[in-house]
């Protein structure tokens, strides 16, 4: 099965002390093959900047950061491009007074037709009627 893979997700999952039983049993069966991830390419420059605030507010050192990154991008997510999907981002995000980077993750989910997996209560509480 497929899912949009949402960068909280992947922060949740990369960044220590985010972790949970329900973000270790997606990425386990990410891992065992069951699911496969696609994202919007902003996801990579969504998680580079969530590393480097981290680093930033010295919760992770700069290799560790490096390190997280390499393992990141070794990931095989299948990205893709912004541009198809930035007009029907901006209508749900003004539709759903939401944020255009979460409804981008949306708008591709709905191109795909498979569901979004997120743990950003916000990005699903404004798209709750949408049914992620």
């Amino acid at each position: 099965m497929r899912f949009v893979l949402d960068a909280n997700l992947v922060g949740d999952w990369f960044l220590p002390g985010q972790q949970s039983d329900a973000t270790n049993a997606v990425f386990d069966a990410y891992r065992a093959s069951t699911i496969q991830f696609v994202a919007p390419e902003t996801l990579t420059i969504e998680f580079a900047h969530a590393l480097g605030k981290q680093l930033r507010r010295r919760h992770l050192t700069l290799d560790e950061a490096r390190e997280i990154w390499i393992d990141f991008c070794a990931l095989p997510i299948e990205l893709r491009p912004i541009g198809e999907l930035v007009g029907a981002a901006f209508r749900l995000a003004t539709d759903h007074n939401a944020v255009v980077y979460d409804a981008l993750y949306l708008a591709l989910a709905q191109a795909e037709g498979v569901p979004v997996l997120t743990s950003d209560v916000r990005m699903r509480n404004a798209f709750l009627a949408l049914d992620l």
